[in-house]
């Protein structure tokens, strides 16, 4: 079904609260005057966020979103896709706000950078892990059209005692920039980002504690975010969500 709007309630002010926005807009066009030059030549265009014009949750497992530099002008759009896929222990996270599930909606004002995000959340099936990384999230992100120079920021990778301790690590060939001061590690299997503590929370919203700015040269078809909770313990009675999200997508591609 097509991603609305609909403002999800808070249920707590904390990095769980989802926030559904549309704030992934419609552009102002600002290169259509260029684009035939562009469609004869089939040079490189740059895609940003604002360049999305249209996007769809299909499930809470598949997501998709299609940047178009014209808007509906002569070149074609290069279309996103993101499917979720679970490891024995973890589980999309099914009973978000209202009793929704939240996996792939749009959250907004993430990563205290003012810009929407699109919410990757999960849930352990277990109490306590067998052992650091055992259960992952798996989040494909594949495009129509092969990229390069793409960038994008994931925000909220925090911790909370007896609750949950993010640790996400990615497809390899990136660089990082913009690594929040708290957290440690390079984004690999053996060395995932995470809180340098077990009890670090960000306030997603108005915070970049928790933000880290990934870069593959590419050419690229796409790229995995891997995400599990590394908690040693649970509190009881406390439900394990976790939630990061990603934002702030810039790439080039060539339309034809």
């Amino acid at each position: 079904m097509t991603q609305d709007a609909t403002t999800l309630s808070a249920g707590r002010p904390t990095r769980r609260t989802v926030t559904r926005s549309a704030a992934w807009s419609i552009p102002v066009i600002a290169v259509a005057a260029t684009a035939p030059a562009y469609a004869a030549s089939c040079a490189s265009v740059r895609a940003t966020s604002a360049s999305i014009t249209t996007y769809n949750r299909v499930s809470a497992f598949e997501w998709n979103a299609t940047f178009d530099v014209d808007g509906a002008g002569p070149l074609p759009g290069n279309v996103m896709t993101a499917k979720a896929t679970y490891d024995s222990g973890m589980s999309v996270r099914n009973d978000g706000p209202n009793g929704t599930n939240d996996n792939f909606t749009i959250a907004g004002a993430v990563g205290g950078l003012g810009t929407s995000g699109l919410v990757m959340a999960q849930r352990p099936t277990v109490d306590t892990p067998a052992a650091p990384l055992s259960a992952l999230g798996h989040y494909a992100f594949s495009f129509s059209k092969p990229v390069t120079n793409l960038s994008f920021t994931l925000t909220d990778i925090d911790s909370t005692s007896g609750d949950f301790w993010d640790s996400v690590w990615l497809t390899s060939g990136f660089t990082v920039s913009g690594k929040a001061s708290g957290l440690q590690g390079a984004g690999t299997s053996t060395s995932p980002f995470r809180q340098t503590g077990s009890n670090t929370p960000v306030d997603n919203a108005n915070g970049g504690a928790g933000n880290v700015t990934i870069t593959y040269p590419g050419p690229i078809s796409g790229f995995t975010i891997n995400y599990s909770n590394v908690a040693t313990s649970f509190a009881t009675g406390v439900d394990q969500d976790q939630v990061v999200t990603i934002t702030n997508f810039g790439f080039d591609f060539q339309p034809c």
